[in-house]
C-alpha cells in the first residue's frame, strides 16, 4: 500500500509507479521462478540465500530456497491504481522500467475507479471487469 497526493497531477502518480512496479516485482519475480522452477532458480538449503554450489553440475545457483517458497503459489504482481485510467496509462509512459514490465506482461496494472477495474498499458488497451 503506497499513497501519493493526485493534486500533483500526472508526475507524482509516475514517481510512485517508477519506484514500486521495479522494487515489487523483482520480489514478486524472485519468488515466482524459484517456485516454477527450484532447481535453476532456486536454492535446496534454506542456509544458503546468496546462493549455492553445487557439484553435480558445477554451477553457482542463487535464489530463494524451497522452503521460503513451497507454500506461494507462482503468480505474476497485480498492482491497482486508485485513478482514472487516462491518468494512470499517462502516468505508465512516463515510466520506462515500469512501462516495459507492463507492456511485457511480468507485471499487471490495473487503473480502479468507481466500480470499474481496468487493465492499462502504455499502448492503450483496456479490458474492464
Amino acid at each position: 500500500m503506497a499513497s501519493y497526493d493526485p493534486h500533483q497531477g500526472v508526475a507524482g502518480l509516475a514517481t510512485l509507479l517508477e519506484e514500486l512496479i521495479p522494487a515489487c516485482s523483482k520480489i514478486n519475480l524472485d519468488y515466482f521462478f524459484a517456485r516454477t522452477d527450484i532447481e535453476h532458480f532456486g536454492v535446496r538449503d534454506p542456509k544458503h540465500f546468496a546462493g549455492e554450489l553445487r557439484f553435480d553440475d558445477g554451477d553457482l545457483h542463487s535464489g530463494l530456497p524451497w522452503c521460503a517458497v513451497k507454500d506461494h503459489e507462482p503468480v505474476r504482481l497485480i498492482a491497482i491504481v486508485a485513478d482514472t485510467f487516462e491518468r494512470v496509462q499517462r502516468a505508465l509512459k512516463v515510466s520506462r522500467e515500469s512501462r516495459n514490465l507492463v507492456d511485457n506482461d511480468w507485471v499487471f496494472l490495473a487503473a480502479y475507479q468507481g466500480n470499474e477495474l481496468s487493465r492499462v498499458t502504455s499502448y492503450g488497451h483496456s479490458c474492464s471487469d
